[in-house]
């Protein structure tokens, strides 16, 4: 039976209408006592709680539809929720994640300070946007990293303060990402060794990237013409025939 907080003891349980249906309530006890203090009785009040299962039923479904991973930590760092992605993410099945440690998800080399960022963060929750702050990786199951980026929320359930967290796996971004680094600078050399002057534009006539030969032709140093209009390197003649 799971026990939920309040003043005096409570706890859920289900109750059967006379027409059969099933209404969740919590039942909270409250002590009653005569002129001298002595214990004569507890008052027990029912409340029924229908609406808010169903709003944590259709919390729990969001949850577990959303594309990016996503799960809850209590201030302690216990894992209350996860969802399927990262159960894909961090190859763990649910029911190992659940009652863990947030840290059991962290590589071992950055554990040490996890719980000093946790405790700042419950000290003053604010939500933090998806990518924002330091460099962040994952740790599987089978002992291998992965980059990540982590989107934090706080949300209040039952009086406590929580955090639902966004993961996305950007291990997949940072191969792109380089990729296109590399062809850049690839790009860059083979213009830069070219024999003839070679410039590129953009849309608005801009120069945006010039090789060593323009600047040997003109005069100019790269910095001058980064940026300038192409008009400015032809005669008053080719400016005219170009309106």
């Amino acid at each position: 039976m799971r026990k939920t907080f309040c003043r005096w003891p409570c706890f859920q349980r289900e109750l059967v209408t006379n027409a059969g249906a099933v209404i969740p309530v919590v039942v909270r006890g409250e002590p009653q006592r005569d002129g001298e203090g002595k214990l004569v009785g507890i008052r027990a009040m029912y409340v029924d709680i229908t609406e808010r299962k169903r709003a944590e039923e259709q919390f729990r479904l969001v949850v577990e539809s959303a594309p990016n991973g996503m799960l809850m930590i209590d201030s302690r760092g216990k894992i209350l929720l996860v969802n399927r992605q990262i159960e894909q993410q961090f190859f763990h099945e649910r029911i190992d994640l659940l009652g863990q440690s947030v840290e059991i998800l962290v590589p071992e080399r950055f554990r040490n300070g996890h719980s000093q960022h946790r405790e700042n963060f419950f000290a003053d929750p604010q939500a933090r946007a998806m990518g924002k702050g330091r460099e962040l990786f994952g740790l599987r199951k089978d002992g291998s990293e992965f980059p990540i980026e982590i989107g934090l929320n706080p949300i209040q359930i039952a009086g406590d303060t929580r955090v639902l967290a966004s993961v996305v796996d950007i291990s997949e971004r940072n191969r792109t990402d380089n990729a296109l680094r590399h062809s850049e600078a690839t790009t860059n050399m083979l213009i830069d060794s070219a024999p003839d002057a070679m410039l590129a534009v953009d849309e608005d006539g801009h120069i945006v990237r010039i090789n060593k030969q323009t600047e040997q032709l003109f005069g100019y140093e790269r910095d001058e013409l980064i940026g300038k209009q192409i008009e400015g390197l032809l005669t008053d003649r080719m400016r005219s025939a170009l309106r």
